[in-house]
C-alpha cells in the first residue's frame, strides 16, 4: 500500500487515474507488519525538508480548481436529504446546528492537514494517505498507543470502507426511490422500490466493473453538469410557493437531533476527498490558512446546506422525504426531468463512490494474499462485483433514503471527521507541546473525541432504532397486503402446464374412461377467447421467429457429420418428419378438446388425457405424463439456453481475443452469468417486447451478411463429401432436430390465432412456415458446408474472417440478439419450474416474490454451470436435439395419436397404429443414438 494511495480517491479522479498513468514511487508501508519504511532524519545533516517542494505532480491543480473539487466531492445526496434533517432538529436548532457542525468539521480537517505536513515534515516524504498518516502518528504519541499502530490501519480502513460502501448504498436507494417515483405515475401502480433496486443491479455491476476511471471521466463531467442544472431547478420549485413558519417545529426531539446530527456530518464531511486534493495541489499552502481553499469552500457549502435544509424544511414541512426530489410534484415534466438526471448523476457517481472500496479492499488486502496469480483479473472482477452486491443487499435490506445516510453519518464519519484528527494532532505534538499548551491541546481534543464518541453511539444507535421500528411495522402489514392482491394460476404462454391448482379443477371434468359421448356440435376454436389474436401472417412471422436461432448457425456443421447430399436429402426427410408429427400433435389436441368440451389444453395435460383414454397397458403411465411432458420441456429449454450462453460467449471470445487478451470461453460465460440473471428477472414477457423484435431483425441482417461472405469466392464441390461416416450421423440428426423443431411454441401459436383452423391443411399457417424453414436450414448447411468444409464451426459465425469489421459486427449482431432470446427462451422452464410445481407452496408467503426470483436464479445458473462445464456449441445442439426432440416432436405425438383414436378409429388393418408404433421406435432410436454419439464425443473432446 502506498503512503499517496490517498490520489486515486473518487470523489477527487486525479491525473494518474484519468489518464492511465502510475504516481511516482513512493515510501511504502510493509505490507506484513504495516509498519513505515520512513526513517527520521538526524537534525542538522541535510536543510529543512519542505514536503510541499518535494510533490512531483503532472497536472497540479490550481486553488480554483482545487475549490471546484472539494465542492463537488461535497454536493451529492446529502444537499438534498439536509430538508428532511432539519425536519428531525427543528429550522432554529437546524440553522445553529448546521453551522456549529460545520466550523467542528473544518477545524478538524485543519487539524488532520496540519499534523500530515508535520509528519512528512518530519519523515522526510511528500505526502501521505489518511491511513499512513494515523499510523505514523500514533507511531510518534505516548508508549501505550504506540501497539496500536499496527492495527490503526486496518481500523481506518474499515471505517473508510464502511464509509463508502455506506455511500453506495444511499446511492442505491436514491436512484431506484427516483426511477420509482417517476415509474410509479406513468404505469399507475405502487412498485415495491426493491424491484427497482434489482433493476439496475446489473447496471450497477457493470459500471464498477470499469477499471480504468478515465473511461468514467466524460460521464462524471456531465454528472456535475446534470447535478448543478438540477439544483437550480429544485430551488426554483422551493422558491415558487411562499415561504411560511406555520406549523414548522423550531426544535425538534432528543432522538430526531440525532438523526439530523447523522445526516449533516454526512453531508458536509468530505474527509475521504482532503488529503488526495491538497497533495494534488499547485500551492498546497493556500489549502489551509484564514482565507484558503478548506475556508471559502466550507463557507459556500455550509451555506448552501442550511439553505437548502432551511428552506426546503418550511416549503414541504413534516411531508418532508428522504430526499427532496421525492417531493417535487408528481405530474409535472419538469420535475420528472430532474428525478431522472439526479438519478443519472448519482449512478455515474456509483462507480466513482465504489472505486475507493475496490481500492481498499482488492488492492490493500485481497491482491496481496493472491500475489502473481494468473487469474488475478478474473478475482478482482469477483471482488467487485461481490462488494456491488453487498451494497445492493443492505440497499434490499433498509430501503430507507433518510435512516441509511444518517446510520453511517454518525457510525463512520464520527469516527473518520472529528475523533481520528483530534487523535492524530495529540500524538503528533505528544512531544513537542509543553506545559499548559499540552493541557489546551489534550484537554481540548478529549471534549472533541467525547463529542465524536457520543455522536458516534448516540447517532448510530438512533438510526438504528428507527431502522427496526419502521420495518418491524412495515412488515407487519405486509400479509395483508398480499392476501388482497394473491397471484391467479397462470396457464404457460408457451405451451407449458397451468399451475396444479388450476390442473387440479380442470382434470375432474376430465375423469374419463374412455366412453365419452362426444358432442360434435361442439367446436373448440370457436370457444377460444383471446383478448389479442393472432393472424395468419403474424402467425406465419412468429413461427419462423420461434425456428430461426442458433440452429440455422449450426446448419453447415451439421452438413459436415453428413456430407452434402445426404444432407439436403434427410434435412428435407426431417422436416417433413418433423411437420407430419406436429400435424399428429395439433390434430390430437383438437379431438381431446373437442371431445372434453374445453377451447384449449397444453401439450401435457393432453398428453395425461390421451393416456387415460388409451390403451389398458398406456394408462398406468397417465398419472405421470404432465411431469415426463414437463421434464421434456425443461430439459429441452434449459439445453437451449445453454447453447445461447455458450454461442454468446464463443462470438465474443473472438472479439476479445483479436483485439486485447486470448481468454479461456468459461471466463466469458462468467461475465455474461450477472447480465443474464438481470434479463431473466424480467417477469413481465411485454417489457421484453421491443428488445425481441430488435433481436428478430438483427438475426435477419446477420443472416443475410453471413450469406454475403458464403458466396465469396466459393471452392469447387469436389472437395466436399458427398456422404460422410455413418457414425456422424446421429450428431447431424440431433442438431438437425434442434434447428427445425419449434414444437415449445407450435400449441402456443393455434391456440392464439383468430382462424386456427388455418394453422393445419395443405397451404396452412404450418406447411408453409415448414417448407420456409427446411428450405433456408437446407441453403445455409449446404452453402455453409462448400464453403468451410470441415473447418464448419458449431456456428458459422466463428468461421468468419476475425480482422473484418463486417464480420465482427455480424458476431456482436448476433451476440445482441441470442443474449435478448434467453430471457424469452428462459422464460418457460422458469413459469413450469414456479406456476405448475412450486407457486402453491408459497402462495400464502410474504417471501414469495423472493422464492420466485431464487428460482429465476437458479435457473439461470443451472445453464450457466452446464454450459461452463462442456462449451462445445456443436455437440451442445446435437445432444439436446437428439435427446429432447426426438420425444417432444415424435414419439410424443405418435403415442397421443394412438391414445386419441383407441380403438376402433385405428383405420383399415390398424394402419395408424403400426404408422405410430414405427414412428415411436424412430423417435427412441433416434433419442438413444444421438444422445450417446453426443455424449460420447463430448467426453472424447476433453481428453
Amino acid at each position: 500500500m502506498t503512503v499517496d494511495k490517498g490520489h486515486t480517491n473518487t470523489a477527487f479522479v486525479g491525473d494518474e487515474a484519468i489518464n492511465g498513468k502510475k504516481p511516482p514511487q513512493a515510501k511504502t508501508i510493509d505490507p506484513n507488519m504495516y509498519t513505515l519504511e520512513i526513517q527520521e532524519k538526524k537534525p542538522g545533516l541535510e536543510a529543512e525538508y519542505d514536503p510541499f517542494q518535494h510533490r512531483h505532480v503532472e497536472h497540479p491543480t490550481t486553488n480554483n480548481e482545487t475549490l471546484i473539487h472539494l465542492l463537488k466531492g461535497s454536493l451529492g445526496t446529502g444537499i438534498l436529504a439536509m430538508p428532511n434533517a432539519f425536519h428531525h432538529a427543528g429550522w432554529t436548532v437546524g440553522v445553529i446546528g448546521t453551522l456549529l457542525i460545520g466550523l467542528l468539521c473544518t477545524y478538524c480537517i485543519h487539524l488532520l492537514i496540519k499534523a500530515e505536513y508535520e509528519l512528512c515534515k518530519r519523515k522526510r516524504v511528500p505526502s501521505l494517505n489518511y491511513p499512513a498518516v494515523t499510523q505514523t502518528a500514533l507511531l510518534e504519541g505516548p508508549e501505550a498507543l504506540k501497539p496500536l499502530s499496527k492495527v490503526i490501519i486496518h481500523v481506518v480502513n474499515v471505517f473508510l470502507l464502511i464509509y463508502q460502501l455506506g455511500t453506495c448504498c444511499v446511492y442505491v436507494v436514491f436512484v431506484s426511490s427516483n426511477i420509482k417515483a417517476i415509474a410509479d405515475y406513468y404505469t399507475e401502480t405502487d412498485t415495491d422500490v426493491r424491484l427497482y433496486m434489482l433493476i439496475i443491479l446489473l447496471p450497477l455491476i457493470l459500471i464498477n466493473w470499469v477499471r480504468n476511471l478515465k473511461f468514467l471521466a466524460p460521464f462524471s463531467t456531465i454528472a456535475n453538469f446534470v447535478t448543478l442544472v438540477s439544483f437550480g431547478i429544485i430551488l426554483y420549485y422551493i422558491f415558487r410557493e411562499p415561504i411560511s413558519f406555520e406549523a414548522r417545529e423550531k426544535v425538534g426531539t432528543m432522538s430526531g437531533f440525532a438523526l439530523f446530527f447523522g445526516t449533516v456530518l454526512f453531508a458536509l464531511e468530505a474527509i475521504g476527498v482532503i488529503l488526495p486534493l491538497e497533495n494534488e495541489m499547485k500551492s498546497p499552502k493556500k489549502f489551509g490558512g484564514n482565507f484558503g481553499v478548506l475556508n471559502k469552500a466550507m463557507i459556500l457549502i455550509v451555506t448552501l446546506y442550511v439553505g437548502m435544509g432551511f428552506f426546503g424544511y418550511l416549503n414541504y414541512g413534516s411531508a418532508i422525504k428522504g430526499s427532496i426530489t421525492l417531493n417535487l410534484p408528481e405530474d409535472e415534466i419538469l420535475a420528472q426531468c430532474v428525478k431522472g438526471m439526479l438519478a443519472f448523476a448519482i449512478y455515474i457517481t456509483h462507480g466513482l463512490a465504489c472505486y475507493v472500496a475496490i481500492d481498499i479492499t482488492w488492492n490493500d488486502y485481497l491482491k496481496k494474499n493472491l500475489g502473481d496469480s494468473p487469474r488475478s483479473v478474473f478475482y478482482e472482477y469477483i471482488a467487485r462485483t461481490v462488494l456491488v452486491l453487498i451494497t445492493f443487499l443492505l440497499a434490499v435490506a433498509i430501503p430507507n433514503l433518510e435512516l441509511f445516510i444518517s446510520l453511517f453519518g454518525a457510525l463512520c464519519l464520527s469516527a473518520l471527521g472529528i475523533a481520528f484528527p483530534a487523535l492524530i494532532q495529540t500524538c503528533t505534538y505528544w512531544h513537542q507541546r509543553k506545559g499548559m499548551a499540552k493541557v489546551w491541546m489534550v484537554a481540548k481534543n478529549s471534549v472533541i473525541g467525547v463529542v465524536a464518541v457520543l455522536g458516534l453511539v448516540i447517532g448510530t444507535s438512533t438510526s438504528m432504532i428507527e431502522i427496526i421500528h419502521t420495518f418491524g411495522t412495515s412488515d407487519s402489514e405486509q400479509p395483508a397486503a398480499a392476501a388482497q392482491h394473491p397471484r391467479p394460476a397462470k396457464m404457460s404462454s408457451s405451451g407449458g402446464s397451468p399451475s396444479k391448482k388450476g390442473t387440479s379443477v380442470d382434470m375432474q371434468i376430465f375423469a374419463s374412461n374412455g366412453n365419452t359421448i362426444v358432442d360434435e356440435s361442439y367446436d373448440p376454436h370457436l370457444h377460444r377467447n383471446r383478448p389479442h389474436p393472432t393472424t395468419n401472417f403474424e402467425t406465419l412471422v412468429h413461427l419462423l421467429k420461434g425456428s430461426l436461432g442458433t440452429g440455422i448457425l449450426a446448419m453447415p456443421q451439421a452438413f459436415y457429420n453428413a456430407g452434402y447430399i445426404s444432407g439436403v436429402v434427410n434435412t428435407v426427410l426431417i422436416g417433413i418428419l418433423c411437420t407430419y408429427c406436429l400435424h399428429v400433435l395439433v390434430q390430437a389436441q383438437y379431438a381431446l378438446c373437442k371431445r372434453h368440451r374445453v377451447p384449449i389444453l397444453t401439450y401435457p395435460i393432453s398428453m395425461k388425457i390421451a393416456l387415460e383414454e388409451g390403451p389398458q397397458c398406456l394408462r398406468r403411465f397417465a398419472p405421470y405424463a404432465v411431469v415426463i411432458v414437463d421434464g421434456f420441456m425443461i430439459v429441452y429449454q434449459l439445453g437451449i439456453c445453454c447453447v445461447y450462453i455458450v454461442f454468446v460467449a464463443t462470438n465474443i471470445k473472438q472479439l476479445v481475443d483479436y483485439y486485447w487478451l486470448e481468454l479461456d470461453v468459461k471466463i466469458h460465460c462468467l461475465i455474461l452469468l450477472v447480465p443474464l440473471i438481470g434479463i431473466n428477472m424480467i417477469r413481465n414477457l411485454k417489457v421484453l417486447a421491443p428488445f425481441s423484435t430488435l433481436a428478430n431483425l438483427i438475426t435477419f441482417v446477420g443472416i443475410g451478411l453471413i450469406l454475403a461472405y458464403i458466396l465469396d469466392d466459393v471452392p469447387p464441390i469436389s472437395e466436399r463429401q458427398p456422404v460422410a461416416e455413418l457414425g456422424k450421423f446421429p450428431l447431424f440428426f440431433g442438431t438437425t432436430l434442434f434447428a427445425l423443431e419449434a414444437v415449445g411454441v407450435i400449441i402456443a401459436l393455434e391456440n392464439n390465432m383468430a382462424t386456427p383452423k388455418s394453422f393445419g391443411g395443405t397451404c396452412g399457417v404450418l406447411n408453409s412456415g415448414m417448407a420456409v424453414i427446411v428450405f433456408l436450414y437446407a441453403g445455409m448447411g449446404f452453402l455453409g458446408y462448400l464453403k468451410y468444409g470441415a473447418e464448419s464451426a458449431g456456428s458459422i459465425t466463428l468461421n468468419l474472417p476475425q480482422e473484418e469489421i463486417m464480420s465482427q459486427s455480424i458476431r456482436v449482431l448476433f451476440a445482441v440478439a441470442i443474449f435478448i432470446s434467453y430471457g424469452l427462451q428462459c422464460y418457460v422452464p422458469v413459469d413450469i419450474i414456479w406456476n405448475v410445481y412450486l407457486v402453491e407452496k408459497y402462495r400464502d408467503s410474504n417471501n414469495k416474490l423472493v422464492y420466485e426470483m431464487l428460482v429465476r436464479i437458479v435457473v439461470v445458473i443451472t445453464t450457466f454451470l452446464l454450459a461452463v462445464a462442456i462449451p462445445r456449441l456443436g455437440l451442445f445442439i446435437s445432444l439436446f436435439g437428439a435427446f429432447c426432440l426426438s420425444a417432444l416432436g415424435i414419439a410424443f405425438p405418435a403415442i397421443m395419436e394412438i391414445c386419441v383414436l383407441w380403438p376402433d378409429k385405428l383405420g383399415p388393418g390398424k394402419i395408424t397404429l403400426w404408422k405410430d408404433i414405427i414412428l415411436i421406435v424412430f423417435g427412441v432410436i433416434g433419442l438413444v443414438a444421438g444422445t450417446y454419439t453426443s455424449v460420447r464425443d463430448i467426453i472424447l473432446s476433453f481428453m
